[in-house]
């Protein structure tokens, strides 16, 4: 109800996984960052087209 708690939370347990939750882990890792680099690529290109459009339509204004 007040002010929020200045606290630190600690979990003393380790979690082993199997080989099997490792490796969908790890291609699930993988496929997050080649969605996220195609992403950037993108707009990168977006970026670019416009950048490209702006500088057409200044041209033709001349």
């Amino acid at each position: 109800m007040g002010s929020p708690l200045k606290c630190n939370v600690v979990v003393n347990h380790h979690v082993e996984l199997s080989e099997e939750e490792k490796k969908a882990a790890r291609e699930a890792a993988i496929k997050k960052l080649q969605e996220e680099e195609l992403a950037k690529l993108k707009k990168r290109q977006q970026a670019k087209r416009e950048n490209n459009t702006e500088v057409q339509t200044q041209l033709t204004l001349f």
